[in-house]
């Protein structure tokens, strides 16, 4: 099954458009805890409460905004930086005990 994977995105096409979604990859811890923090914030009620309100179709474009939203976040972030801002605090934190810099 992986092996189609990777048969798959050696085509052309496929390739720049599922290369468009390294950044993404990149910063994948930053973007969860993201999601979560801005999801509860827009359907929880201690932020707007939004799910008495949205159906599924407006979950699935809020999703997709979200999606977008982010992917262009993590474009921007990486011009200047290496990984993401949770990527570097989890590196950091990883190493700590062995003094690597």
């Amino acid at each position: 099954m992986p092996e189609n994977f990777v048969l798959l995105y050696q085509k052309e096409p496929i390739n720049k458009i599922l290369s468009k979604l390294v950044p993404f990859g990149k910063m994948s811890l930053t973007n969860y805890i993201m999601q979560s923090m801005i999801g509860t914030f827009i359907y929880y009620r201690y932020g707007l409460g939004l799910f008495e309100y949205t159906g599924a179709t407006y979950c699935l474009l809020i999703g997709i905004l979200l999606f977008i939203s982010q992917l262009s976040f993590c474009t921007w972030w990486l011009k200047t930086h290496k990984q993401g801002p949770l990527e570097y605090i989890w590196h950091k934190a990883t190493w700590i005990s062995f003094g690597k810099k």
